[in-house]
């Protein structure tokens, strides 16, 4: 036993002699136990590893039962729509074949004439539209001595022309326009605006044509 403890001794001490003589300037290397096994270095912590992990958000699930309600309300609607424009094309394809009534033929019967617009007929006579003797009354006169019924017609209306209506007003009273007595009282009627203008050449040819005839038949 001794002897094989030498040999191992002796083994060691020249390994020790060449490592010196290769690097004598390096620090001799402490010896190593062999029952004592090395600590493994600690191992260096991530940046942010001192902070707590936030837990994972868990996704959100629908509500149960609400995309199952929104399908049925879009199918009930889809039949809905189908059964409307069904029923429109059934009531129109009805009406359609229907047939329909002729229309009765219309008499059109062409309108009558208008009637003619007859000219009022003068109630008057000479031709004018009221009696001279309905006509009212302005002023009652009596006749002068030498007066006649021109002198009047002048005084009173303008121009002697214009005698014709004192003599057809009072004609009830006057025989002949050519003999009138003193005294006698002689109606002034008021006369219907126009027929006593005596700036107006149609009211005066209106009383001379009166005045014509009155004359064929008194003179």
């Amino acid at each position: 036993m001794e002897t094989h403890t030498s040999d191992s001794a002796q083994s060691e001490q020249p390994k020790t002699a060449l490592f010196n003589v290769i690097d004598p300037a390096a620090p001799a290397a402490p010896p190593v136990k062999p029952d004592e096994p090395q600590k493994p270095a600690p191992a260096r912590k991530a940046k942010g590893a001192d902070k707590k992990a936030e837990p994972a958000k868990k996704p959100v699930k629908p509500a149960p039962g609400k995309s199952s309600k929104k399908g049925g309300v879009i199918a009930a609607a889809v039949v809905a729509l189908i059964v409307i424009i069904g029923g429109l094309w059934w009531f129109n394809a009805g009406r359609d074949s229907k047939p329909k009534p002729v229309a009765a033929a219309v008499a059109v019967t062409a309108p009558a004439p208008a009637p003619v617009a007859q000219p009022a007929q003068p109630k008057g006579p000479y031709g004018l539209e009221e009696d001279p003797m309905n006509w009212p009354v302005d002023q009652v006169v009596k006749v002068k001595a030498g007066e006649r019924l021109t002198v009047l017609a002048k005084r009173y209306y303008g121009a002697k022309p214009f005698w014709v209506y004192l003599y057809l007003a009072n004609r009830n009273t006057l025989d002949n326009p050519n003999r009138v007595a003193e005294n006698q009282k002689i109606n002034l009627p008021k006369v219907p605006a126009g027929l006593t203008d005596a700036s107006s050449q149609t009211a005066l040819d209106q009383a001379k044509a009166i005045e014509k005839q009155l004359k064929q038949k008194y003179d």
